[in-house]
């Protein structure tokens, strides 16, 4: 199976935040008597190594596609649209990383899925193995080789097949035509500020949502190229759509009906 198909009923794009681990950084280097300032400035440009990040939230779209397999001609154009199962991310505000990484791990596990993600085959998969193997998180598919049915595929690197650099997601999703905004689900399309700056504010909920944002772009991306390099119909394309969009907005609607907490 080449990068560009989805062989198999269930496909997940996933999006992660991280940050500086200044307690692992400060451990590591027998700083225990400092401040987390004074070491987040001792680490300094070394927080760009992925040993010494910790993730924060991880998640995104999970979909599936509830029709016959594949032809032998290998058509997958006629087998309907894709549902959305579930749009969720999970977060430090209610779970440790080793229950993160753990429920990605356990959910990858179960259905299978084919894995994807923007620009993430670098670095966010270095540091999930790092913290998959500090954390004793059994997952093969995070060491799985390039091209093999088990890898992670970079939809980036899909809808660039080789031809030019690598361009940020809001900037490719624009140039494909697909909004960013309130006109579509209802959230804030401008350029997101650093998780880091996010999470020493305690604004953990928006990281939140940032991963789901650029989870549903990334799906959506996606979808294009599966309708582009012939995996989607039209009719199909559009229903899945759709169906994205009917997910989101009952989303969003129950989360306008819970009470607020002062």
């Amino acid at each position: 199976m080449s990068d560009n198909e989805s062989d198999g009923d269930h496909v997940y794009v996933f999006s992660l935040a991280t940050v500086p681990d200044v307690e692992a950084y400060a451990a590591i280097n027998n700083l225990d008597g400092m401040s987390a300032d004074d070491v987040r400035e001792a680490l300094g440009d070394k927080s760009e190594k992925p040993v010494y990040h910790a993730i924060v939230a991880l998640g995104g779209v999970l979909a599936h596609r509830a029709g016959a397999a594949s032809d032998e001609d290998g058509d997958d154009a006629s087998r309907g649209p894709w549902a959305v199962s579930s749009v969720a991310v999970s977060s430090v505000a209610h779970e440790s990383e080793e229950e993160i990484v753990t429920g990605f791990a356990d959910c990858v596990s179960a259905l299978k899925p084919r894995l994807f993600t923007f620009d993430g085959t670098g670095f966010d998969i270095t540091v999930l193995r790092y913290r998959g193997i500090a954390h004793h998180v059994r997952a093969h598919f995070l060491f799985a080789p390039e091209g093999s049915p088990d890898a992670i595929v970079d939809i980036g690197r899909l809808c660039a097949a080789g031809g030019g650099g690598k361009k940020r997601l809001h900037t490719l999703c624009r140039e494909m035509g697909i909004r960013r905004g309130r006109d579509v689900f209802g959230w804030d399309g401008g350029d997101p500020i650093d998780a880091e700056t996010l999470y020493r504010s305690g604004r953990v909920d928006q990281l939140v949502r940032r991963c789901e944002r650029d989870s549903i772009d990334a799906y959506r991306l996606w979808l294009r190229h599966q309708l582009s390099n012939g995996h989607l119909s039209e009719p199909d394309f559009w229903a899945s759509e759709e169906a994205l969009r009917r997910y989101v907005t009952a989303l969003e609607a129950g989360r306008a009906s819970l009470p607020q907490v002062a």
